[in-house]
């Protein structure tokens, strides 16, 4: 597991939710990697939109890098 966190150190300014640890099939059958997230997300968001929902992905980085502009955007996608 040693080499999976120096692997995140590395890339730090990459938001990944976390890196899964590839030698350890318990930690791995209960929890997903980034892909894995993303690929949820994005079936949620299909899902959403053929159902005719408009979809807004708001990145928690985007709030802290810049929360008033992220909150001014949001209020923008509701308003239109």
């Amino acid at each position: 597991m040693g080499t999976n966190i120096n692997a995140a150190k590395r890339y730090k300014d990459i938001n990944l939710p976390f890196i899964c640890p590839l030698n350890n099939r318990s930690f791995n059958s209960t929890k997903y990697c980034a892909s894995k997230i993303w690929e949820k997300d994005e079936n949620k968001i299909e899902l959403a939109k053929s159902n005719g929902y408009e979809v807004l992905v708001v990145w928690d980085s985007e709030y802290r890098k810049n929360p008033k502009q992220t909150v001014e955007k949001c209020i923008e996608f509701l308003n239109n």
